[in-house]
C-alpha cells in the first residue's frame, strides 16, 4: 500500500485503478487482536486527552496564582505572599530605568557571559501585565545580536533563575 501511495504522491494525486488496488496486500490480524489493538490505542487516546486536561488546568491556576502573587493595579503589595514575607512591607516601583542597564553599542551574545545569559525577546513577554519570563540562552538560540542587560539584583518577574547574574534581552 505504501508503494502505491507513494506513487500517486510523486505524480501528484492519489490515482491508481481499481483493480491495482484491490490487489493490494496488507497484513491483517484476525479480528480478537484487531479489537485488543483498537483498545490500546483507545486507552492512549484517553490517556492524552486527560493529560491535555490537566494542562489546561494547571495553565488556569498559574495564570490564577500570577494574580494574587503580584500586585494589581492600584495595589502595592500581592494579595498572596509566602509566610515568611507576610507583613514585610510593600513591593516597590521602580521605573525600567531603574533596574535595565542600555549597553553603548550591542552586546556580542556568542561571548561570554552573554551567550549564557537567558534571552529575553518579544515572546517571552506577557503584555497585560509586562511580566518578563526568561527565555533559553543566547547561545542555544544561535543569537547573533543583542543590545540591553538586566542588573542581576533585580528580578523583573517569577520565574528568573537565582542563579542568573543578568539578563539578555534583544
Amino acid at each position: 500500500m505504501g508503494r502505491l501511495i507513494n506513487e500517486g504522491a510523486r505524480a501528484g494525486r492519489f490515482n491508481i485503478s481499481v483493480t491495482q488496488f484491490l490487489s493490494t496486500e496488507v497484513w491483517r490480524p484476525d479480528k480478537n487482536e484487531q479489537k485488543k489493538i483498537a483498545d490500546c490505542l483507545d486507552s492512549v487516546n484517553a490517556l492524552i486527552a486527560a493529560q491535555g486536561r490537566k494542562v489546561e488546568a494547571l495553565r488556569a491556576h498559574k495564570k490564577g496564582l500570577i494574580q494574587q502573587l503580584f500586585p494589581q493595579e492600584g495595589e502595592t503589595q500581592p494579595r498572596l505572599r509566602f509566610p515568611e514575607f507576610e507583613g514585610k512591607r510593600s513591593w516597590k516601583e521602580r521605573k525600567l530605568s531603574q533596574i535595565v542597564e542600555v549597553s553603548s553599542g550591542q552586546v556580542d551574545p556568542t561571548e561570554s557571559p552573554y551567550c549564557d545569559m537567558p534571552h529575553i525577546g518579544g515572546e517571552n513577554i506577557e503584555s497585560d501585565n509586562v511580566r518578563l519570563e526568561p527565555g533559553k540562552p543566547a547561545l542555544e538560540l544561535g543569537l547573533i545580536s543583542g543590545k540591553y542587560l538586566f542588573d542581576g539584583g533585580h528580578r523583573s518577574g517569577p520565574h528568573f533563575s537565582d542563579r542568573a547574574i543578568s539578563y539578555h534581552l534583544a
